[in-house]
Order: structure tokens, then sequence, then C-alpha cells
């Protein structure tokens, strides 16, 4: 019963116009696989022209590691302009998808109500660092390296991908 109300109470508050995350798709009974990720990121990045998909790098198992650029200018970080770049990266650890989920509902989220904000920041938005880690359900990557310990060595692809796109953009806040 309850996740029927769920479903009710999602479908009144998106219609089918909305694109539904793989989590809101389940009613928040199943999270989203690394392929329901893909997927989702690939939907709505072909729906809004204010957001760019880029593969940043690998994980260990060769999974994509994606980024969604948010921008309202023509161009992401354009020079001259002087909002900030704000990179925000989820699910470092496989096992925390929350970040990942809260990460998906954002990026629809910025193409709807929340679009204001992007007239103030460009957004970089890495939902899942760790997909390896995510498919197994477990802290560490696939090689046991715990991703969080790992940026000051950086001997891991998901950390050196993530490094070389901070020192790309420089973002003025980051947030894990």
């Amino acid at each position: 019963i309850c996740v029927l109300l769920v479903l009710m109470f999602v479908s009144v508050l998106y219609p089918q116009t909305v694109l539904l995350t793989p989590l809101e798709k389940s009613g928040f009974s199943t999270l989203s696989s690394y392929e329901n990720l893909m997927q989702y990121l690939r939907e709505i990045t072909s729906k809004n022209k204010m957001i760019k998909l880029e593969m940043i790098g690998h994980s260990v198992e060769g999974r994509d590691i994606p980024a969604l650029f948010f921008s309202v200018d023509k161009i992401f970080g354009s020079q001259g302009s002087n909002k900030p770049v704000v990179l925000v990266f989820c699910q470092q650890h496989g096992d925390e998808p929350s970040g990942k989920e809260a990460a998906l509902i954002l990026s629809r989220q910025l193409m709807n109500e929340k679009k204001f904000l992007l007239k103030s920041m460009d957004l970089i938005l890495i939902p899942q660092l760790n997909p390896d880690g995510a498919e197994k359900n477990q802290r560490r990557n696939a090689r046991d390296i715990d991703l969080n310990r790992n940026h000051v060595i950086l001997t891991e692809p998901e950390t050196l991908a993530l490094h070389q796109l901070f020192l790309k953009w420089l973002p003025e806040v980051t947030l894990d």
C-alpha cells in the first residue's frame, strides 16, 4: 500500500512529461543500477540543452564515470563569466547510494523548478564516482581501495579522473 501511495504522489507531482529517475519509477523501492543511471543520464541530456554529458574516465572494471555539466550560458564556464563553477561528486563509497539518487533528482529539478540556480553558477555533477563498488554494494572500488583515502597518492583511475576534472575547471566550490 505504501508503494502504491508513493507512486500516486509522484505521478501527481510529476506528470508524464517529466522524466522520472529510476528510483522514482520503482516507487522508491529499488536503487538505480549502473545501467539505469547511464540510461537516465542519456535521456535527460538528450532533452535539455543546458546539460552536457561527458565521460571523465573509467573505473577499474572499465565502467564509464559520467559527469553532467549544467549552464544557462552557451559555453560552460565561459571566460569572462563571473559565475562560480561548483563541483559535486557522489557515491565515492559504493555502499552509500543516497547521494547518487539525490543527484539524479537534482539533475531533473535543475531543468525545472530549480533552473534559477544556474543563473548564478555553473555546476559539474558526478552522480557516481565509484561504479564498481556500487554494483557490488561495497565501500571500496574493484581493487579494494577506499577512494576517499586515495586523493593524495592518486593510484586509482576513479580518483585520477576526478582530479583531472578538478584541475581542468578549478571549481570555486567542491562538495562530496
